[in-house]
């Protein structure tokens, strides 16, 4: 997928773009790298997704993570712009603004995504599949652990590979659905009767 500039980041987003009073050397139309989530995955180029859950349990994670080389930070606050160098995109909700990075990512993959689904045997089964699919390159296969809102920050990490797959929850009612429609699977492997699977 091609890097995204600053403005493309913020349109992406719908945020309002707040460069700091010496931003970046290419303004905004100067490349990012990567977008994460977690203050300790933030290196040089990246920028910082700023999630509720990350703000509460660390209040100065947006000065930690430009310390750390960060080029910006998307925030509900744009107290990033005090920093030289950096920008901030500033959004009304930084959980949405995720899921539109997700479905940018998605809209901007080009290889295959496979979905697994059931009571038993996801990752037994994703594995194997990842195996074939593989075929000796660099694995390609998330677990959603702790369940599927963990789906929006896995397909941040979309890249240049030919497949990704995805263990799907189906834990409440319409669960499967939202997270289907997300991902937007090609493939949808379905294990045992119960579970309902709709791409």
């Amino acid at each position: 997928m091609t890097p995204l500039s600053i403005q493309e980041l913020t349109d992406v987003v719908g945020g309002r773009l707040r460069l700091a009073e010496m931003p970046p050397l290419g303004g905004p139309w100067e490349p990012v790298g990567r977008v994460v989530v977690e203050l300790q995955a933030a290196s040089a180029g990246d920028v910082l997704l700023v999630l509720p859950e990350l703000l509460q349990a660390n209040p100065f994670c947006v000065e930690q993570a430009l310390a750390s080389g960060a080029l910006g930070v998307i925030s509900t606050s744009p107290k990033a712009t005090r920093w030289p160098g950096t920008f901030c995109v500033e959004v009304e909700d930084a959980q949405w603004a995720l899921w539109q990075l997700s479905r940018h990512g998605r809209q901007n993959f080009d290889g295959t995504v496979v979905a697994v689904s059931g009571m038993l045997g996801k990752s037994t089964t994703a594995a194997m599949i990842d195996a074939v699919l593989a075929d000796g390159e660099t694995p390609n296969w998330h677990e959603l652990r702790h369940g599927n809102h963990q789906l929006p920050q896995r397909m941040l990490q979309f890249s240049t590979a030919p497949h990704v797959i995805y263990e799907l929850h189906a834990r409440e009612m319409g669960e499967l659905d939202t997270a289907a429609h997300l991902c937007c699977p090609h493939v949808g492997v379905v294990l045992g009767a119960e579970t309902t699977f709709t791409s």
